[in-house]
């Protein structure tokens, strides 16, 4: 059994890397994409969430939320047919996201509203009025 360096970790670490990488060129980041960008703001009593869902259409778009937490999920169907006079090339893929975000405080989950446009999907709410939690003193 040989020792170990820590060059050893090192060189192995930068293998693991260039395998990976070799194994994505060639595809599209949207075919490799399991998770998606998401930004989330807070101005005053609205809370913004900005998530990046380049590809997708509207109706596959499902969006949950309750005061603390907000749920966007996309399922994509994609079918490519080519043919010329040597070959036929069909390809169908299904990819599916799902991420969950909390909101900084809670929100009002009436004021929840939310705009897709150009692949970007927009989420505003209003903060919950008063105060979310409270002490309570032991008597």
């Amino acid at each position: 059994m040989r020792k170990l360096r820590r060059s050893d970790a090192i060189n192995d670490m930068f293998e693991q890397m260039e395998n990976l990488v070799q194994n994505l060129q060639g595809r599209d980041l949207e075919d490799v994409m399991v998770d998606f960008p998401v930004d989330i703001s807070h101005d005053g009593n609205t809370v913004t969430v900005d998530a990046e869902l380049p590809g997708v259409q509207r109706d596959e778009i499902d969006i949950k939320a309750d005061s603390e937490t907000l749920e966007i999920s996309a399922s994509v169907d994609q079918e490519v047919r080519e043919e010329n006079e040597e070959y036929i090339r069909q390809e169908r893929t299904r990819r599916s996201v799902h991420r969950t975000v909390a909101f900084p405080a809670p929100v009002d989950t009436s004021t929840v509203e939310a705009d897709y446009e150009d692949g970007v999907l927009e989420v505003t709410a209003e903060l919950q009025e008063g105060e979310g939690k409270v002490q309570v003193d032991l008597d």
